[in-house]
């Protein structure tokens, strides 16, 4: 409907044509051009006037039609704009001004209507006083009495022209006849309107009564397909209650977890001594895990994929803890755990899920391989705490700070495979490491200081090459990452790890010396 009524606004705009507001008529051209000047000091001392009227492009013209002068304000090209544009003007002393159509027929008309009825304010011209004498007095009323009675003629004669034309009634049909046309098409339209209207409303009243008993004739079809789920549903949690359905797990029993404040670094210490496997391929995601428990004393082992978990239980099967992401390379998550949970040996290791999944579905397909717990990633150090809690067993009561065993930093199983089990030959290689390497770690922080990363790079290439020989896989991982970071030295992260791998190459040269003493 609103675009129907604009439509007809602007076609009735379109056929409108633009109009003048009449100020006077007159014979004598001095007589217009003085009306204008009048005018146009009026509209310049009413400042909000002189400003519509620039803002509409209308101006003040006298102009000449035959025998006549006109004085307006035109063009005007909006009704809205001339009717109050015409109350302002009629505000003035031009009371009589009129609205008139730009149309030749109706300024013909105008001036006719204008002679008959001669606006007073208009006619007389204005006489500018001087010393005069009495002779010259009675000259000029004589000439004004003449020229009054030549007036009086000229008025007369056009007064009969003018009756006896019929142009009044011709120009008023004329003029409104664009109004009347746009009045037609616009009820028309509104007529057309209402008969679709009406007819859509028919026809939806048609469909939706179509619908209804469509909807009828199913609805019993639909309850009896709903009972029969709800009868499915029904039987599969009272077969899976029975046992008919069990996923495959670890003989570990999980714990209720007792309500606890908000988790921090410092309670993960509680585990301290527990073995926990990482099997996660991302590196960023291995740091963050293993960032988390550094300081906490859990033994932690970091593989790649499944393979390297089933290689790493192969070796030491005292892992209570595996957390495993289900999708890595060469063996994802789902296959490993299934074969851990096919082999009675690892009945002690619980497998927790770590992946972004979190669909019903995808959280089924984890219960199904064996994986008795999920982690949502990122990683939340509360939901850690939770499963750590729940599933580490209490078999041993808990240490002293003291007693808390270290991190192995040096595996020699890898070293002697590397000399070909040549133990004398390994201990020959760690004591050249000690030699060569001992105070590597003060000069990579001279480098540092001193923001020599080109030569920082060049020693950390050396080292990193050198511990993965001799099995120091934790300093090799935090060489790798120190060598990352300081190509981005402006986010400072290097810091953090350097004093993680200071911390560590300690321990690991202490291990060396014990082994070779």
């Amino acid at each position: 409907m609103k675009h129907i009524l604009l439509l007809s606004v602007l076609f009735a705009t379109f056929l409108s044509a633009d109009t003048q507001i009449v100020i006077g008529t007159f014979s004598k051209e001095k007589s217009a051009n003085n009306i204008r000047e009048e005018l146009n000091n009026i509209i310049k001392k009413d400042i909000k006037l002189n400003k519509f009227l620039k803002k509409n492009n209308i101006d003040a013209i006298a102009k000449e039609d035959g025998k006549y002068f006109i004085v307006t304000l035109e063009p005007i090209k909006n009704k809205k704009v001339q009717q109050n544009l015409l109350k302002k003007i009629k505000k003035t002393r031009f009371k009589d001004a009129y609205v008139l159509k730009l149309s030749t027929e109706l300024q013909t008309q105008t001036e006719v209507k204008q002679t008959i009825e001669p606006k007073k304010a208009v006619v007389i011209e204005e006489i500018t006083p001087v010393d005069v004498t009495p002779v010259e007095i009675k000259k000029v009323k004589e000439t004004d009495k003449s020229q009054k009675t030549e007036d009086e003629t000229k008025l007369k004669e056009i007064q009969k022209t003018f009756e006896q034309t019929p142009i009044v009634q011709e120009n008023f049909v004329q003029t409104y006849m664009n109004e009347i046309i746009a009045f037609i098409s616009i009820l028309i339209l509104i007529v057309a309107y209402i008969f679709i209207v009406r007819h859509k409303k028919e026809q939806e009243n048609l469909v939706v009564n179509e619908d209804e008993i469509i909807i009828e004739d199913k609805f019993d079809t639909i309850v009896q397909d709903e009972l029969k789920e709800q009868e499915e549903l029904v039987q599969e949690k009272q077969s899976q209650e029975i046992g008919e359905i069990s996923y495959p797990r670890s003989d570990v029993i999980k714990k209720e977890v007792p309500p606890h404040d908000k988790i921090s670094k410092e309670n993960f210490k509680e585990f301290s001594g527990k073995k926990l496997m990482i099997a996660e391929d991302n590196l960023i995601n291995q740091k963050v895990i293993n960032g988390l428990l550094a300081e906490s004393g859990i033994l932690l082992t970091t593989v790649d994929d499944g393979k390297e978990v089933l290689n790493q239980l192969e070796k030491d099967d005292d892992f209570s803890i595996i957390l495993m992401d289900v999708h890595m390379p060469n063996m994802d998550g789902f296959e490993a755990t299934k074969i851990i949970r096919s082999n009675p040996k690892y009945s002690h290791v619980t497998v927790v899920a770590l992946s972004g999944d979190i669909a019903p579905d995808d959280i089924e397909n984890m219960r199904k391989a064996g994986m008795q717990e999920n982690l949502e990633k990122p990683l939340k150090m509360d939901s850690l705490y939770d499963i750590l809690y729940a599933y580490l067993e209490d078999k041993e009561p808990k240490v002293q700070e003291d007693d808390i065993p270290q991190i192995k930093e040096l595996n020699t199983e890898v070293g002697l495979e590397v000399c070909a089990n040549d133990n004398e030959f390994y201990k020959e290689i760690l004591r050249d490491f000690l030699n060569n390497y001992e105070d590597s770690s003060r000069e990579i922080q001279e480098y540092l200081n001193s923001e020599d990363f080109d030569q920082a790079e060049k020693l950390l290439l050396d080292i990193i090459g050198v511990t993965a020989n001799i099995g120091a896989n934790n300093v090799q991982e935090l060489l790798k990452d120190l060598k990352q970071e300081i190509h981005n030295p402006e986010n400072k992260d290097y810091e953090d790890t350097f004093m993680n791998y200071a911390s560590h190459f300690e321990a690991l040269k202490t291990e060396i010396q014990e082994y070779i003493s």
